[in-house]
């Protein structure tokens, strides 16, 4: 990653999560093999380091950046992406859509769907993070519509990365929401356009089929990132954020629920917590 408000930090984790030595490319912990690591080699207290040392470089980076201008209002939006190309290949892209296409009649928490939710466009210039966009955010209302809120990173299979990978994946979106939130006056951020900038509890969230989490343990990862975040959000900030890995029922099929509205609506309701076995 030669430029972006991110830069510097995939080193970072490589360091902490001790993978640097894992693969000939960078990010090292995207590699299996790191993930075979964790899974015999379990880290303590390691999410406390990470969160004040990705922090730092993200305000570094800030303040390096070439120029001037606020970011992108579109951040932190929650407006629907609904279309998609006839030929576009990513199953997670259909799956996506097809989320926010729900029938609100058929099932009237579809409205609080949403998907590709851009994270930190512009905060470093005009061309690099667009792609860092949340896969699906659900709003949970309360007296406010937004006061509980999942970032959801979506995943079909491994060949997009395992579960460590995902997991940093939606923690770095979780760090970026931080970024935001204490420095909303410098980005100019208001409630009206970054509505998701209001909440009260966040919920980082890895969703994939149960098949994806085969042969993994990571109960772990789930309790240190939680207990990291909990220590480095200070209370007086007035919102909470937790880390958990979800799946979807074991016989939920990802190309059937593309295709039909109701199998992935019934799917989404019985998600649940994963049952970790090796």
């Amino acid at each position: 990653m030669q430029n972006g408000i991110l830069k510097g930090v995939t080193g970072i984790i490589d360091a902490i999560l001790g993978v640097t030595s894992i693969g000939k490319t960078s990010p090292h912990y995207r590699h299996k093999e790191a993930c075979d690591q964790l899974h015999r080699v379990p880290l303590k207290n390691f999410a406390d380091e990470l969160l004040e040392k990705v922090d730092d470089q993200i305000k570094k980076n800030w303040k390096a950046r070439p120029r001037e201008e606020p970011p992108s209002d579109k951040n932190w939006r929650f407006q629907p992406k609904r279309s998609i190309a006839k030929k576009n290949p990513s199953l997670e892209i259909q799956l996506q859509r097809a989320v926010v296409n729900i029938n609100q009649k058929m099932w009237p928490d579809a409205e609080n769907w949403t998907n590709h939710v851009p994270t930190a466009s512009g905060l470093w210039d005009h061309k690099c993070d667009k792609h860092r966009a949340i896969d699906l955010v659900h709003v949970r209302p309360g007296q406010n519509r937004y006061d509980t809120v999942e970032f959801i990173e979506l995943k079909v299979d491994r060949k997009s990365g395992h579960p460590v990978y995902a997991a940093i994946e939606v923690l770095l979106y979780g760090v970026l929401y931080i970024f935001s939130r204490r420095h909303l006056e410098e980005l100019r951020y208001d409630g009206t356009k970054q509505p998701l900038l209001q909440a009260k509890t966040i919920h980082l969230v890895v969703l994939a089929p149960c098949a994806y989490y085969d042969g993994c343990q990571f109960e772990w990862l789930e309790k240190e990132i939680t207990k990291g975040l909990k220590e480095f959000i200070q209370e007086s900030e007035g919102y909470t954020m937790d880390f958990k890995f979800q799946a979807f029922p074991r016989d939920f099929s990802v190309e059937e629920s593309i295709r039909d509205g109701a199998l992935i609506k019934e799917a989404l309701i019985e998600v649940a917590p994963v049952g970790w076995t090796v």
